[in-house]
């Protein structure tokens, strides 16, 4: 909700600047390929609640 504000604020260096630090921590993770591939594949969505039993997935790119 307020990452739009907070992007276009830092000129979007922080999204630059936060995946670098997730590249780095990746780099040392002692997850398997599996795992590192499925966690980058979910990063690119943002997920909502909906009610206790469901929630909504939907691309970061749309979110704006």
């Amino acid at each position: 909700m307020y990452t739009l504000g907070f992007e276009l604020g830092s000129a979007g260096m922080i999204t630059i600047f936060a995946e670098a630090i997730y590249q780095f921590s990746n780099l040392f993770s002692n997850k398997d390929d599996v795992e590192k591939q499925i966690e980058s594949q979910m990063r690119k969505y943002k997920m909502k609640k909906i009610n206790e039993n469901e929630y909504l997935l939907y691309l970061r790119q749309i979110d704006y």
